[in-house]
């Protein structure tokens, strides 16, 4: 289990990026020049969604790289989507946030089965 969650990260954020992308406002920043071109709170909500696409690729990809040094799956990756995921499932119940939240309790469930806990660190030098 713990070697496919981060490609569950990955794979949601890139259909998170790519529901982004078919967002109505991005064909007006990019006739209106990109640069300087968000500025309407629609545009802005595009970006913002955008943006959480991107950290949760990072947070896929950080995680994936974790696996591969310690063969363990960080406790507090899930506990950061379990997080996001609640207070979007609370402020907006028929929103996307359940994912996050699930993604997150599966997480936990591979970190505790990979033996990462906030007691068991892995402490990774470099040489």
């Amino acid at each position: 289990m713990h070697r496919w969650i981060p490609w569950v990260m990955i794979g949601c954020s890139i259909v998170h990026i790519g529901l982004g992308l078919l967002d109505p406002p991005w064909p007006g920043v990019l006739a209106d020049g990109v640069i300087n071109s968000v500025q309407s709170i629609d545009r802005v909500a595009s970006l913002w969604f955008m943006v959480a696409g991107l950290a949760f690729l990072s947070l896929g990809l950080v995680t994936r790289r974790m696996v591969r040094l310690t063969g363990r799956v960080p406790a507090e990756a899930g506990w950061g989507l379990i997080a996001i995921g609640l207070v979007i499932v609370l402020l907006r119940p028929l929103d996307g946030g359940w994912i996050p939240l699930v993604v997150g309790v599966l997480t936990l469930i591979a970190a505790a089965r990979t033996g990462e806990s906030a007691k068991t660190r892995s402490v990774i030098t470099t040489p």
